[in-house]
């Protein structure tokens, strides 16, 4: 539903700490997802930083505990530009990387995984075309 911004762009366009989606849209396109795929989706914050190999173990274990779920590159300045033009966004993101107690498992070229995109991405065209 937001991002912490931890990268340049957002900056340009005003001076925030968190970046938000629409509400009604995260919320609708949360529901069609979910009624088209039959998955549950997630919604929770994420953290947007630009300098992905310079996170340390303190910044994750921070924003963990502020309930963030995910690092990206992207989220927090779409939704900075969106408000910026007026425009209403949401952002779909997968959970690829695992990051934990037991070190980094990356799980990004998995068949599995790629297979769950693409049923979401086709589920999420038909969404936005008006498809039942």
């Amino acid at each position: 539903p937001y991002a912490h911004v931890g990268e340049g762009t957002t900056r340009y366009y005003g001076d925030t700490p968190l970046t938000f989606a629409d509400e009604e849209l995260l919320t609708d396109v949360k529901r069609e997802l979910e009624k088209r795929t039959g998955h549950r989706v997630a919604t929770c914050p994420v953290w947007t930083t630009d300098a992905l190999y310079r996170e340390s173990r303190r910044e994750v274990e921070r924003f963990s505990r502020v309930g963030v779920c995910g690092v990206d590159m992207e989220t927090s300045a779409v939704f900075a530009v969106a408000r910026a033009l007026s425009v209403r966004s949401v952002a779909l993101l997968w959970v690829s990387d695992i990051l934990d107690g037991k070190g980094w498992r990356p799980h990004f070229h998995e068949a599995a995984l790629k297979r769950e995109i693409d049923k979401t991405l086709a589920a999420f065209a038909a969404y936005l075309s008006g498809a039942e």
